[in-house]
């Protein structure tokens, strides 16, 4: 007979109770249709067992329920009739529950009762993973739910647990658990649904919709509700939800400064909010930015890992009127935890983080040896790994926040990809009001400038039957876009000498509210035409809304061209005319306001390129140098954490400083690219320059280094207050004739210097 140890019987009672379960079995069509077509409702043992839980449990491999041994079904039928939960036959082939099952509805009401939402978990934890995990916290459950994206099934870093009861979920909620680092977040399962459907109502109401939460909306968000259950809730929940929804949203945000919270008229979310994000909130130029930002005003929200740290360390720092301190408890090398609510309204961000280095010898608690920086100790990498930090951070804090800051060239809305394009457009012509004209989009494969591709809009314009206009739509965009990072929609076209319109739609009603704003053309010209959303006016049916409603860049369905012998509110259009018309399409995208200084700016470290870099002599560098790869490759993940930013399509600006002092600013400094410079700079400089380059656009592309021009020896006492205050950064960076697009990288074995990156490939391939 076939043996089982204790831990697989008691996972097999688990796994077969769970089957059987109020929480599962109503929603089980395959087995509720087992159970319903046997009279007393038993379901064959071989059955189950073959069910393909069962089978990993047993290391079954892919048996089918006529390949499941007598004495495999024999012995799991002796572990199922410890339960008091099931019913096994007088023959052991067969099981039932003990009870009746009871409605849907009433088991529907009894699960969400008792079920949490929790995250964020790795995207790579498994269920066996997780569940252990609760178990070893002492945690009751019945079930484990982990979510799923619905097409590609992998894993959302959430789940549903099932406690034993609503008190256990109770107790649950008070627990303080972290999963790999992650601190979990709880939540009452009918308090995240009605969250849920309040934000979905709320969006609905915005537009002049009612919704209703549907069986789409329910696979949207992955939850396991029963239909009578749903309908409660959406009966209950209002538009006076909405609050509570968005303060348990921002339940992830807290506010540290000022004291008294937000004040009024201060705007720190959604698509007008102006936040500047600062990771590694709490190092040593880190505390600075804040402190220089709120000295500035600025809405600054701080990723730190460690609260009661930052607490600490930026609980008393001064803020003018205006200023707010938020912080977000986050680990940026561990992607779940950056959750999308936390970056809400963020369109900057200044990023110090960087890998804990510290005295192997050990550091004082306020790391005091580190942060001198004059006197070297023999260092070591403690935490987290180079790669981690100042690679994988990089590029998962990049991933969050890249679509919030936005890209130097535009969010491409609509382009001439391919000859599909023109299908995701569709006319509207006043045919629609009984006029005879007719228009279309279509796709030109060599008709754009220089013989690129273009979309072209193309029709005939008459007025008979009182008509006048033709105009095309593209496909309501799923789901919407989000453009408030942009100021507008720019379009590049060769004109007509025409006027047209841009209509924008925040709804995916075909015939709702639109937004618009007119714009000319020259003929015969290729030009880009720059459209800011504060000059879209609503309007319907070309009647002017004087309603206050205004467009939210935020929320974008659709996008419309329209060539009409109206403007609005029956004024004639002064450059209309009928006949032949097309207006050949280049590209239709969000544009950044002009001009675009660096909205991702990244303190990295001089050095980077020089390990492994042709004639270079280690002995002379500097000891990160040197010791690159007894420090875990610090430098060269260092490297390509810059390359991800470079690559990444945002406006930006990478400082390498130095060593890093403790000395007051004001130090007169070099600034250089190429990447050889030596020496050492006041934290206190480069929170300062950073904080300038915001407002910097000829800063944007650039990577430089930066240094004391005094002796390394020689300490800096500083120069009076007022001239270390008034750096005039802009001056000193266009003095050093900064190029962008360099990065003093080694590439195919050739140091490519002071020379931008680009050109030396260029050169190295003319030479081949």
């Amino acid at each position: 007979m076939v043996e089982f140890d204790d831990d697989v019987k008691a996972k097999v009672l688990k796994q077969v109770e769970f089957y059987f379960s109020d929480s599962n079995l109503p929603k089980d069509k395959f087995l509720k249709q087992q159970v319903d077509s046997h009279p007393e409702g038993y379901v064959d043992l071989s059955l189950i067992v073959s069910f393909a839980r069962m089978r990993d449990l047993l290391k079954l491999g892919g048996a089918r329920p006529e390949d499941i041994a007598d004495d495999v079904v024999t012995t799991v039928a002796d572990v199922l009739r410890q339960s008091k939960a099931l019913t096994v036959s007088e023959s052991g082939f067969q099981v039932k529950r003990a009870t009746p099952l009871p409605s849907a509805k009433e088991a529907a009401r009894a699960v969400d009762s008792r079920s949490l939402y929790v995250r964020p978990f790795p995207m790579t934890a498994t269920l066996d993973d997780i569940q252990n995990f609760f178990l070893e916290n002492g945690i009751e459950y019945n079930a484990v739910r982990v979510r799923r994206h619905v097409r590609s099934k992998d894993f959302k870093g959430s789940l549903f647990l099932e406690c034993t009861s609503p008190q256990e979920s109770d107790r649950v909620m008070t627990l303080k658990l972290e999963y790999e680092g992650a601190p979990l977040r709880f939540e009452k399962k009918q308090a995240y649904l009605a969250r849920k459907i309040a934000e979905r109502k709320a969006k609905s109401a915005a537009t002049g919709q009612q919704e209703q939460l549907t069986l789409a909306m329910l696979e949207e968000m992955d939850s396991d509700c029963e239909i009578p259950a749903l309908t409660e809730i959406n009966r209950n929940v209002d538009l006076a939800a909405v609050a509570a929804g968005q303060q348990q949203q921002q339940s992830s945000i807290m506010t540290l400064l000022p004291a008294t919270g937000v004040p009024m008229g201060v705007v720190t979310s959604g698509s007008n909010a102006d936040v500047v994000l600062v990771t590694g909130a709490t190092g040593g130029v880190g505390k600075r930015v804040v402190q220089r930002l709120l000295q500035k005003g600025r809405v600054v929200r701080a990723l730190v890992r460690d609260v009661n740290k930052a607490k600490q360390l930026l609980g008393n720092l001064p803020v003018v009127p205006g200023a707010v301190l938020q912080l977000i408890a986050a680990d940026i090398t561990q992607k779940q935890t950056l959750l999308p609510e936390m970056f809400d309204g963020v369109r900057e961000v200044i990023s110090c983080s960087a890998v804990k280095v510290q005295p192997k010898e050990g550091d004082t608690p306020d790391r005091q040896k580190y942060y001198q920086g004059i006197k070297f100790y023999d260092p070591e990498i403690i935490e987290n790994t180079p790669e981690a930090v100042e690679y994988r951070g990089i590029q998962n804090l990049l991933d969050v926040v890249k679509e919030r800051i936005g890209f130097e060239d535009g969010k491409v809305i609509l382009s001439p990809t391919d000859a599909d394009s023109a299908d995701r457009w569709g006319a509207l012509d006043d045919v629609v009001m009984g006029g005879v004209s007719e228009s279309s989009m279509v796709f030109d494969r060599t008709g754009g400038e220089g013989g690129a591709a273009v979309l072209v809009f193309r029709g005939i314009v008459r007025t008979e039957n009182s008509g006048g206009f033709v105009s095309v739509r593209c496909k309501n965009f799923q789901p919407v876009l989000d453009l408030s990072a942009y100021e507008g929609i720019q379009l590049r076209v060769k004109g007509n000498g025409l006027r047209y319109k841009m209509i924008i739609r925040s709804d995916t009603n075909w015939d709702g509210i639109g937004y618009c704003r007119s714009f000319d053309t020259t003929d015969g010209e290729w030009q880009d035409i720059f459209l800011p959303f504060s000059e879209f006016i609503p309007t319907f049916r070309a009647r002017t809304l004087r309603d206050g409603t205004t467009l939210n860049p935020a929320s974008v369905a659709s996008v419309q061209l329209m060539l009409s012998k109206f403007e609005y509110d029956g004024e004639l259009n002064p450059k209309f005319k009928t006949g032949f018309m097309e207006l050949p399409i280049a590209s239709i995208k969000g544009y950044l306001k002009k001009p675009v200084a660096p909205k991702f700016i990244h303190v990295s470290s001089a050095g980077v390129t020089r390990p492994n870099r042709p004639g270079i002599n280690v002995d002379q560098e500097p000891p990160a140098v040197k010791l690159n790869d007894a420090l875990g490759g610090l430098l060269t993940y260092k490297l390509a954490g810059e390359d991800a930013i470079r690559q990444s399509g945002v406006p930006y600006a990478v400082v390498r400083p130095c060593a890093l002092t403790e000395e007051p600013a004001g130090a007169p400094l070099e600034i250089a690219q190429g990447d050889n410079i030596k020496g050492k700079i006041s934290r206190e400089d480069v929170a300062d320059l950073c904080v300038s380059l915001l407002n910097q656009p000829s800063a944007v592309g650039l990577t430089f280094e930066i240094k004391s021009t005094i002796p390394f020896s020689q300490p800096w006492q500083g120069a009076d207050s007022a001239a270390a205050g008034s750096r005039d950064w802009g001056s000193e960076l266009s003095a050093a004739g900064l190029k962008r697009g360099v990065t003093g990288k080694t590439v195919n074995g050739v140091y490519t210097g002071k020379e931008p990156e680009s050109e030396a490939l260029k050169k190295q391939t003319a030479t081949v």
